[in-house]
């Protein structure tokens, strides 16, 4: 899974980091292909941030059933997953 991680990010142009500094427990690897806009965070408004991940087979699904109506409301960009 890992070596089709990084195909996909190398296709998509994007790099592959591993955690997030906010969570130091946080260890996965992920190519984003969105990071949230810092200036928009720091007045407050919406931003969006768009990534892909690995997780084992046995992870449950988290995305609620408003998200993807609510993402495609939000970003006006089509996902390709």
């Amino acid at each position: 899974m890992r070596a089709r991680l990084d195909q996909r990010a190398r296709c998509a142009g994007a790099a592959v980091t591993i955690g997030d500094p906010a969570f130091p427990d946080d260890t996965h690897p992920r190519a984003w292909l969105r990071l949230r806009d810092q200036q928009q965070l720091a007045y407050g408004a919406p931003t969006a941030e768009q990534f892909l991940t690995i997780a084992p087979a046995t992870a449950m699904p988290k995305t609620g059933p408003a998200f993807p109506a609510a993402w495609a409301a939000a970003s006006q960009i089509r996902l390709i997953v």
